[in-house]
């Protein structure tokens, strides 16, 4: 039997706004609350292998903005998240930022996710074979 996937919500802090956006830029994101983000995965960051980047949604209202770096995920939660997104086990269903602190640059996103189970493996064609070849000397 197939367990249902479970969704679950979770609140996450999205730091380094004043290293991106100037003061008034952060006010009026402020002003702009709720608005949608995205997550990115920047495995290649050489200042943090599991980097969450956190990205102005496609379907944001202002289009000169949609796309833009907002900040990272804090690194505690990149931490756990990070594997979990490369492996394809969790699946985002909705982020929102819901509140931004400009003079401290973080922003406080709500967040729903799903837990996947694990993807099958495949099995290539050679591993089959070598399979099969182990049967038939076992058998």
């Amino acid at each position: 039997m197939k367990r249902k996937p479970r969704t679950w919500g979770i609140e996450l802090t999205c730091v380094g706004l004043q290293f991106r956006w100037t003061k008034n830029g952060r006010e009026t994101l402020a002003r702009s609350c709720p608005f949608p983000v995205d997550l990115e995965r920047e495995p290649d960051n050489k200042h943090d292998e599991n980097a969450v980047k956190v990205v102005i949604a496609a379907d944001y209202k202002l289009k000169k903005l949609r796309g833009k770096h907002l900040g990272y995920l804090r690194r505690q939660a990149a931490e756990h998240m990070a594997p979990r997104l490369d492996a394809g086990t969790l699946e985002v269903v909705k982020l929102w930022v819901t509140d931004i602190d400009p003079a401290m640059g973080e922003a406080t996103i709500a967040a729903k996710f799903r837990d996947l189970p694990a993807p099958l493996k495949k099995v290539s064609t050679k591993a089959k074979k070598k399979s099969l070849d182990k049967k038939r000397k076992v058998g």
